[in-house]
């Protein structure tokens, strides 16, 4: 194939849309790929190792970092992540990189003011737009906060890669979470919100069929135990504990068959082994509770 180049024009020169650059190859010669700002200073690139490679002399091309979009950033990000994947020190993992991958794909495929981000210059992303257009976009995307809030935290990772890159000045994204004039801009969901979502999806996993199956594979003897535990909602340690009702010891607390309730106020703990559990209070002061119980019981 080296034969076939009689001119630096036999170069080719095109235009790579997704890395908003000019890339000329110089693999017809023994070189790589190079990009360019502008054509102009590619074809001068070209000119220069042509007359390397005639002259016989090694072929030095200087490559002109171009200003990144979007869309060419994440696909740098992601395959430095597939890197830090596969390197067994590393702790991120395959489940890591799928979700980033996921989540980062679907934010370039926003669109914000009228174009769709992805396409965007990197060095154009604001803060104004993480307030204004992300976020928002973001909540509307997915169906809950959290999963909103773990994409754009994936966001904010991938412009940190940006600003390393001196593609970004400053992460946009984080600073769109700082306060200014003691106002919060992007608010993102606390802990406790966090907390209750992943609770509603435990709940919403508990349907009379799953409890209808529990019971038919339950030996008949076992029954009342699980039953006592579906309606009073006590972690297994605070059933191990329980007793009846003492009035002589009510810190004890227990089951109150004359009020029907169950008042917990004591649990049994885990030692550094088993010969070592011991009964102490529940978790938390919450833990500490009345808990109504069916007459049936």
């Amino acid at each position: 194939m080296a034969k076939k180049i009689k001119s630096y024009k036999n170069l080719p020169i095109i235009w790579r849309a997704n890395r908003n650059c000019f890339q000329l190859s110089l693999r017809a010669i023994g070189g790589g790929q190079c990009n360019f700002k502008s054509k102009p200073e590619a074809v001068a690139a070209a000119k220069e190792a042509f007359t390397d490679w005639m002259d016989g002399s090694p072929i030095e091309v200087v490559t002109v970092e171009s200003e990144w979009s979007v869309d060419l950033a994440v696909e740098k990000y992601l395959e430095m992540a597939e890197r830090r994947c596969d390197d067994e020190e590393d702790e991120y993992g395959p489940a890591t990189l799928q979700a980033q991958t996921k989540h980062l794909n679907a934010i370039c495929d926003l669109t914000v003011e009228g174009l769709r981000l992805g396409k965007r210059y990197v060095k154009h992303l604001s803060i104004n737009m993480m307030v204004e257009h992300l976020w928002p976009k973001l909540k509307k995307l997915v169906p809950t906060p959290i999963t909103a809030m773990n994409y754009y935290i994936d966001f904010q990772q991938f412009l940190n890669y940006c600003v390393i890159r001196n593609q970004l000045k400053s992460n946009v994204a984080r600073d769109a979470r700082l306060k200014e004039n003691g106002d919060h801009r992007v608010i993102l969901p606390s802990k406790k919100d966090k907390s209750i979502e992943n609770l509603e999806k435990s709940i919403g996993k508990i349907t009379p069929e799953t409890i209808l199956g529990i019971f038919q594979n339950v030996a008949p003897q076992h029954r009342m135990k699980v039953k006592f535990a579906i309606e009073t909602g006590l972690r297994a340690g605070e059933q191990v504990a329980l007793k009846v009702f003492d009035r002589k010891k009510p810190e004890l607390g227990g089951v109150d068959f004359e009020k029907n309730v169950v008042k917990v106020r004591i649990a049994k703990k885990r030692g550094a082994l088993a010969s070592l559990d011991f009964i102490g209070g529940p978790k938390s002061k919450k833990g500490r509770r009345t808990v109504p119980l069916d007459p049936d019981f």
